[in-house]
């Protein structure tokens, strides 16, 4: 209040010494009011030039218009103005600046509502999302049931892959994680330790994908495989799938990786399982009879009791595989790799040993092999048998089970290679 006293002291003491400046020489009166208002705006205006620390680079003219302004208002009005010219002058450069501040942001009170209701609206949409993640999940798993129903024995694919894959949850692909963004790659293999982070998988227990008899095709041969015409799953990811009592007969699931899978009583009879992952599955009791598994991983294999009668094991991997009293009966095991393998009780009638690796093969006798074909054999130390026994018949065996030799000559040119090399 300090400075406001000043400026009324000061109007008093300006208008008294200029009181009789308004006279003329003849002695006569010259608008002495006027000249008063006159006096008084040039004096306001110096003395707001001088309260904004006679700021140079700002024309007199401003404080001449802000003067005037202020002489022109009401007494009312007036005082109220020379309030808050005072208090605005004696306020320091920060408070000056927040009132703009506050004052802009006064004017812009309808964006800030607007803003206001933009993120009110992308919580609401947020919450909604995720709100409604399991209806849209359990949606997405009907129509993949609907998929796979409506591909009932037809041949081809018939979108069953992606909607089987979608169902097991198969890891590495997007709606295998709930939240894509939030749980990266790497935390696949975690997926029982952060549930939130990815849907559980569906069973796929007795799923039938076996083909009508007018719908089956006929397999044929090519240079490196047999391809089926029947149900085609090629390169299917299905590891740690639940397919008990499943249907697979004839299907072509020829690199597909169903490692940890659950086989128990499964139907893969004729299927095609050339170069598949099933390390680690478990096969119990299931029919494998003609099916193809040249190249295949059964590394570790639940086979106990499984039934692979004509079986093309060609060069599969059996390593520490679970065989006991599996059927293997007429099945081929060129050169399969069974070290470590589980043969108790197996069944190994008429079935082909060319060069196949039983060195380390458990519980192995010599009346399971008396049946079989030896030749080039690496058999126990503890089986007496000559491993090149049946050489001389093996070569007439191989033209009727192996479809790709087509001649005696082309037979005994495998066996000798495969002797050259031992």
């Amino acid at each position: 209040m300090g400075l406001l006293n000043r400026i009324r002291r000061w109007q008093e003491s300006k208008l008294q010494s200029h009181s009789l400046k308004g006279w003329n020489a003849d002695g006569q009166f010259d608008d002495y009011l006027k000249y008063k208002r006159e006096l008084a705006i040039k004096e306001l205006a110096l003395f707001l030039w001088e309260a904004d620390d006679g700021n140079p680079d700002k024309s007199l003219d401003k404080y001449l218009r802000q003067a005037e302004i202020l002489l022109k208002l009401p007494a009312s009005t007036r005082k109220r103005g020379w309030r808050r010219l005072v208090d605005f002058y004696e306020r320091s450069w920060f408070e000056k600046g927040l009132e703009t501040i506050v004052s802009d942001l006064q004017r812009m009170a309808l964006f800030d509502l607007l803003n206001v209701l933009g993120s009110l609206g992308v919580i609401i949409a947020v919450i909604t999302y995720f709100g409604t993640e399991k209806q849209r999940r359990e949606a997405e798993i009907s129509i993949a049931w609907q998929t796979i129903t409506n591909a009932a024995g037809q041949g081809g694919n018939g979108g069953r892959i992606r909607s089987l894959q979608f169902l097991n949850a198969s890891p590495g692909a997007n709606w295998r994680r709930r939240f894509p963004w939030i749980c990266p790659e790497r935390m696949v293999g975690l997926s029982e330790k952060f549930p939130i982070c990815f849907w559980p998988r569906e069973s796929l227990a007795r799923l039938d994908l076996s083909l009508d008899e007018e719908n089956k095709g006929d397999e044929y041969a090519t240079e490196n495989r047999i391809l089926f015409t029947g149900a085609f799953l090629a390169d299917i990811q299905l590891p740690n799938s639940d397919l008990i009592r499943a249907n697979l007969s004839g299907a072509d699931l020829s690199e597909a990786n169903l490692s940890g899978a659950n086989l128990f009583l499964a139907n893969l009879s004729g299927a095609s399982l050339f170069l598949a992952n099933l390390s680690g599955a478990s096969l119990f009791e299931a029919d494998l009879t003609d099916v193809y598994l040249t190249r295949t991983n059964l590394s570790g294999a639940e086979l106990a009791h499984a039934d692979l009668t004509g079986a093309d094991l060609f060069r599969a991997n059996l390593t520490g595989a679970d065989l006991w009293e599996a059927n293997l009966t007429d099945a081929n095991l060129w050169q399969a790799n069974l070290t470590g393998a589980d043969l108790k009780e197996a069944n190994l009638d008429r079935s082909i040993l060319l060069g196949t690796e039983l060195e380390t093969a458990e519980e192995l006798t010599d009346l399971q092999l008396n049946n079989a074909f030896l030749c080039v054999t690496i058999l126990p130390p503890a089986i007496n048998l000559d491993s090149n026994r049946d050489c001389d018949k093996v070569a007439q065996i191989l033209i009727k089970r192996v479809y790709w030799i087509e001649s005696l000559e082309e037979a005994e040119e495998y066996i000798n290679r495969i002797r050259n090399r031992q």
